[in-house]
């Protein structure tokens, strides 16, 4: 009997592979046709389906997952970092201003030099160059140093000057004598972003495309990608130049609230776009909102950027418009905002399977907890937080306090409340590493919190693709989802729990495609 065209396959996939489907759990190979997956089973059976332009990709010995989605990456900032000078690991103040002042040499009198990545942890001093050690390197180059966190900024007095920044600005830092420190935090930092985010496209695209790599490399296919609007448009301008998929993720700062009233009445994105606001700051930069004060400021409790007239008054909006609205809240206090504001809105205009977000959700009470799984309010978390570098929870107590720091991330709580809970990067914040976050979901350092490899990959998975209303394309290897997949060197659930971290992304394949293969080792 002659084979029907519709039973060939463009390419079967043979390896151990991991369905994370409940039906068939581990099977032998998958057959793709036209980027969906058809067919799953024994290799000996996939074979029959097999025609004279079929391609074999034989990768036994390899484990091969549903392709890792990470629901919040802000991919221009991304592409920006990569480009400045790197101080993850400068060791000292000394350190960071000899690096900064290689930098300034090759850099043309007049053009901005900035450094990303600091972290408090890694400097003996355990703080940034002041503007005056900024200022002694150059005063012909604006400079800025951004923490790691992406919520603090250092600037040196040419930079503050071209920014036309008061002192009297909320997030403006000044001395005693009410003269600006040069350090810039939230919500006046968003000023210095302006500046990072490009807006022709010649400039922009680059940088996100320096970032969609990482993610690749990372085994990630889907990127809920945050920018503002300007930006954002320039990417769906160009999304089938693209080398993953995308999920629009708009942030909505005071600057670009006019965007916003064009973009609900236009309805334009409704069906895939996430309307994104930030209610408070980072623990980091001292600026999440606690109820309890910070150890060494009694009278420091965070910032609300928003009070809940204001906050209820842009959710409501686009709830109404039938949108998915995500906050950003790090802090309890913070959290008990969002939670009030999403239950008011609720309340006024209810809405079956909203799924709306809270980005971060790093410190939630038990009540906290059981309201969000009752509102159905879901969680985009970012386990790498939790242990961004070596002694990052020794640092944390010092910033929030052995109480606070003991109480976040707490995953093992979250699942058991029944909330949703989808994995994120928070890149540039923490890297593109998402076997790195499964490990930190696992070897969370407070053994409390712990959850188990199942449930730290369908973060990742499953509950990214539900999260983002793509769980009919998405999540696992099934027939009839897109044939989006991440091969690994070892399979996760057979290595010790401590060598999670180790597993290697080898391939990643966008539509049955190998959209990156990793250069194989001599």
């Amino acid at each position: 009997m002659k084979k029907s065209y519709a039973s060939v396959c463009d390419r079967i996939i043979e390896g151990t592979i991991i369905t994370l489907s409940n039906q068939t759990p581990v099977v032998e190979a998958v057959g793709i046709k036209d980027g969906i997956i058809v067919a799953l089973g024994a290799a000996g059976e996939l074979k029959k389906m097999a025609g004279p332009g079929t391609d074999y990709l034989d990768l036994t010995g390899k484990t091969i997952l549903p392709g890792f989605i990470d629901t919040h990456v802000h991919a221009g900032f991304t592409g920006t970092s990569a480009l400045g000078v790197n101080l993850a690991d400068a060791v000292s103040v000394n350190d960071v201003l000899e690096r900064l002042k290689t930098r300034i040499a090759q850099t043309p009198a007049g053009q901005l030099v900035y450094a990303t990545r600091f972290n408090y942890t890694t400097v003996a001093e355990h703080r940034m160059p002041i503007r005056a050690e900024l200022d002694g390197l150059s005063a012909e180059h604006p400079i800025a140093i951004h923490c790691m966190d992406g919520h603090s900024v250092m600037l040196n007095s040419r930079f503050f000057r071209d920014l036309e920044l008061r002192p009297d600005e909320e997030g403006v830092a000044t001395d005693e004598n009410g003269i600006p420190t040069g350090l810039i935090e939230d919500p006046a930092i968003g000023r210095v972003f302006s500046l990072f985010a490009p807006r022709e496209e010649s400039n922009l695209m680059p940088l996100l495309q320096s970032a969609f790599e990482a993610a690749l490399k990372a085994g990630v296919t889907t990127v809920h990608v945050k920018e503002l609007p300007a930006c954002m448009e320039i990417l769906l301008a160009n999304e089938s130049r693209l080398p993953v998929r995308i999920k629009p993720f708009f942030l909505f700062t005071e600057e670009e609230f006019e965007f916003l009233d064009k973009l609900l009445d236009s309805g334009e994105y409704r069906d895939r776009a996430i309307i994104g606001f930030i209610a408070d700051g980072s623990p980091d930069s001292q600026t999440a909102a606690y109820f309890e004060p910070y150890p060494d400021n009694e009278k420091n409790y965070g910032v609300l950027f928003y009070s809940d007239e204001q906050l209820a008054e842009r959710v409501g909006k686009a709830h109404r418009n039938g949108y998915q609205v995500s906050i950003h809240a790090c802090g309890n206090r913070c959290i008990e905002q969002v939670l009030k504001v999403y239950e008011q809105v609720l309340r006024s205009d209810p809405r079956e399977d909203h799924r709306h977000r809270i980005e971060h959700f790093e410190t939630p009470s038990a009540g906290q907890l059981l309201r969000a799984a009752k509102a159905g309010i879901s969680a985009s978390m970012h386990p790498q937080h939790s242990n961004l570098s070596t002694g990052y929870a020794q640092y944390m107590r010092k910033i929030v306090g052995e109480s606070m720091s003991e109480r976040m991330i707490p995953l093992r709580s979250i699942l058991d409340a029944g909330v949703l809970v989808a994995g994120g990067s928070d890149s540039p914040v923490a890297p593109l590493a998402t076997m790195t976050a499964i490990h930190d979901c696992v070897n969370h350092p407070n053994p409390q919190h712990r959850i188990s490899r199942y449930e730290a990959l369908r973060m990742f998975t499953i509950d990214a693709a539900k999260i983002g209303f793509e769980e009919n394309l998405k999540g696992t290897i099934e027939k009839g989802k897109l044939a989006d997949f991440v091969v690994l060197s070892k399979n996760p659930y057979a290595v010790p729990r401590e060598n999670i971290r180790d597993i290697r992304v080898e391939m990643t394949l966008v539509g049955g495609q190998t959209a990156y293969a990793a250069k194989q080792e001599n």
